[in-house]
């Protein structure tokens, strides 16, 4: 599996954690806060801090988040890290996982897959100015709440459209996440199980057979 349909599917479970080599290797170091020098985002609002690639690999984060305040990402980059951490945040407000499956509000926002393809074009192979590697790198997204109320309100033709979709991926969900492992042994995958929350859709109706346990 490479490493771009890697950070895509996972991303579908909501908040994920994932640290990845660039190639799939048989055994890997434990993750560790104190070797880590660099961070890779990929979201939303929620995440952005509003850090444009094209301004260069090596470019200032703006620190810029839609809360006014640091966000979580900011929390993880400098205030829990036990090292320097450079912070490359791909997260752009407004995201969906993909236009393709949901159109953003505006045709100008970058959408998650596309943030995934910039990390590519820029960071892989890793450039000079961001020499990172898979023991000093940690990879996260946390994207999903802008494709559900746009869908919606897109109509029954995009709900018919994204229904078979979704039930597709939350049948094969565990397949693609042993998989993941099995190609890369480092990544850690931290499944967030929002519905139960609501108390009106139980987690078994929207993906039976799904086994969240110890995930």
């Amino acid at each position: 599996m490479h490493l771009l349909q890697a950070l895509t599917l996972a991303s579908f479970s909501g908040l994920t954690v994932v640290r990845a080599a660039p190639t799939p290797r048989a055994a890997a170091a434990a993750f560790s806060w104190a070797q880590t020098k660099y961070m890779f985002v990929f979201g939303d609002s929620y995440t952005t801090t509003s850090w444009e690639p094209s301004n260069g690999v090596a470019s200032t984060d703006p620190g810029q988040t839609t809360s006014g305040g640091q966000n979580w990402v900011m929390d993880m980059a400098y205030n829990y890290n036990q090292s320097e951490i450079l912070l490359r945040n791909f997260a752009y407000s407004g995201a969906t996982i993909s236009r393709y499956l949901v159109a953003p509000a505006d045709p100008s926002i970058v959408c998650m897959d596309e943030q995934v393809r910039q990390f590519l074009d820029g960071f892989s192979p890793p450039p000079a100015q961001v020499p990172w590697t898979s023991s000093d790198a940690l990879f996260l997204s946390w994207i999903g709440i802008n494709r559900t109320p746009m869908f919606v309100s897109d109509g029954q033709a995009t709900q018919d459209k994204v229904e078979p979709i979704v039930k597709n991926f939350d049948s094969q969900l565990k397949t693609y996440s042993d998989m993941l492992k099995s190609n890369y042994p480092d990544v850690h995958i931290i499944y967030v199980e929002a519905l139960s929350e609501f108390g009106q859709v139980s987690a078994a109706a929207f993906s039976p057979g799904l086994d969240l346990t110890g995930r």
